[in-house]
C-alpha cells in the first residue's frame, strides 16, 4: 500500500516546517510504524513496563514478585530492557525513514524493518554504549559534587560537567541517524553528528524540545489516572484494603511506561527528519539528486510514432 503523498524529506526546511513534516510523516506512515513497534519492540516494551512499574515504584510486594526476584535484580533488568527498548524504537524509526527514501515512498513491511535492524544492531549498540558511558560518567561526577557542602563546588560542577553535557547531548542525538542513514561506522557517526549540528545547535534543540514537549503532554494524559490512584490509596489506606490499590497502581504504572515508549516515537522521528534537513543544508543531496534526474530525462531519446 503506497502512501497518500510522497514526502520529499531531502529538502531544506525551517523549524516549523520540520515539525509539520514530522506529524505529516507519522500520520501517513502510522500503520507500518505502529505495527513494527508492536511486533518488534512490543515484547520488550511490555517487559520493561512490567519490571520498571513494579520495582522502581516499590510495589513489587503487592504482586508477590519479591519472592521470585530481588528488588535490585528486578530494577537492573528493567533498566537493561529499557535501553534495549530505546534502541529498538530508534532502529524502527531510522530504518523506516531510510527505506522510505530508498523506495521513494513504496511499501515497507515489518520484515523489511526487522532485517535492517538486525544488520545494524551492532553499530547501534556500540553508539548507545558510548553515549551511555559519557552520560553516566557526567552524572556520577556531578553527584559527587552535590555531596559537597560548599555551594561554590556545586555551581562549579554544574558549569564544568553538566553544561558541556547539555551541549554535546544535541549532536549525540544525531549519531544513530548518521550511522543508519549513511551507513557510517561508529567513529564516523560521531564525527558526522557534531559536524551537522555545529552551526544549527539551537535549531536542533528546538525540534527536540518541541516534539519532546508534545510527547510529555500526551504521556501526562495517561499518568494523571495513576496519580489519582496514588491519592486514593493514601486517602483510603486506613479503611480500604491497600493491596487492591497497590495492584491498580502497578497496572496503571505498567500502562503508563508502556505508552511512554510509544510516545517517544514522535521526538525520535523528528530527530531523523531534522537530520535530513541538516544534510540538505550542508551537502544539498536532494537538489543534486533532482538535477541528476532532470539530466537523465533530457538525455532519454524521443520516441516518435509512425502515425505522426
Amino acid at each position: 500500500m503506497l502512501p497518500i503523498q510522497y514526502l520529499e524529506l531531502r529538502k531544506s526546511r525551517k523549524l516549523g516546517e520540520v515539525l509539520n513534516l514530522t506529524f505529516q510523516y507519522l500520520r501517513e506512515n502510522s500503520r507500518t510504524l505502529i505495527k513494527s513497534l508492536l511486533y518488534i519492540a512490543g515484547p520488550s516494551i511490555l517487559l520493561t513496563g512490567a519490571l520498571s512499574g513494579t520495582y522502581l515504584f516499590g510495589i513489587s510486594s503487592a504482586l508477590g514478585l519479591r519472592t521470585i526476584v530481588s528488588p535490585f535484580v528486578g530494577m537492573v533488568l528493567g533498566i537493561v530492557l529499557g535501553l534495549i527498548t530505546s534502541m529498538l524504537v530508534q532502529g524502527i524509526t531510522n530504518q523506516h525513514v531510510r527505506l522510505y527514501l530508498e523506495r521513494n515512498g513504496g511499501e515497507i513491511t515489518v520484515d523489511d524493518i526487522w532485517r535492517a535492524i538486525k544488520s545494524d544492531f551492532g553499530r547501534m549498540f556500540a553508539i548507545n554504549l558510548c553515549v551511555g558511558l559519557v552520560v553516566g560518567l557526567a552524572f556520577f561526577l556531578y553527584a559527587i559534587a552535590l555531596a559537597a557542602s560548599d555551594p561554590g563546588i556545586r555551581f562549579l560542577a554544574f558549569v564544568v560537567v553538566m553544561c558541556p553535557l547539555i551541549y554535546i547531548s544535541v549532536p549525540l542525538a544525531f549519531t544513530i541517524p548518521a550511522s543508519i542513514q549513511e551507513r557510517l561506522s561508529v567513529s564516523e557517526s560521531f564525527a558526522r553528528g557534531f559536524a551537522l549540528v555545529r552551526k544549527n545547535w539551537w535549531n536542533c534543540l528546538g525540534v527536540a524540545a518541541a516534539l519532546g514537549g508534545v510527547g510529555f503532554v500526551i504521556s501526562m494524559v495517561f499518568l494523571v489516572p495513576m496519580l489519582m490512584l496514588i491519592a486514593l490509596s493514601d486517602i483510603f489506606n486506613g479503611t480500604t484494603d491497600p493491596e487492591r490499590f497497590s495492584v491498580l497502581y502497578a497496572v496503571c504504572a505498567i500502562l503508563a511506561m508502556t505508552l511512554s515508549y510509544l510516545v517517544s516515537l514522535l521526538p525520535t522521528l523528528g530527530v531523523v527528519l531534522q537530520y535530513h534537513n541538516l544534510v540538505e543544508k550542508m551537502d544539498a543531496v536532494g537538489i543534486l539528486a533532482r538535477i541528476a534526474t532532470i539530466g537523465r530525462q533530457d538525455n532519454e531519446p524521443e520516441h516518435h510514432s509512425f502515425l505522426s
